[in-house]
C-alpha cells in the first residue's frame, strides 16, 4: 500500500502515473512496471486494479525499441 500511496502523491503532483526512470523515482517506476506485468498475466487483484484505475493508471506495457 505504501507504493500505491507514493503513486497517488506522484499523480497529484505531476498529473500522471507515468513515472520516469531516475534516481529519485526508480523504486516507484519498478513498482508500476510490476503492476503492469501482473495485470497482463491476470495476477493483479481486482481491488488493486480499481485503485489504480481511480488514478487513470495506464496498464499498457511499452514495447521494446527494435534494433533494426
Amino acid at each position: 500500500m505504501a507504493n500505491y500511496e507514493a503513486l497517488k502523491l506522484y499523480h497529484a503532483q505531476n498529473g500522471t502515473t507515468l513515472v520516469p526512470f531516475g534516481k529519485e523515482t526508480g523504486t516507484l517506476r519498478s513498482w508500476t512496471e510490476r503492476q503492469k506485468k501482473l495485470y497482463a498475466i491476470s495476477k493483479l487483484e481486482q481491488d488493486q486494479i480499481d485503485l489504480l484505475k481511480a488514478l487513470d493508471f495506464d496498464f499498457t506495457m511499452k514495447k521494446p525499441l527494435s534494433s533494426s
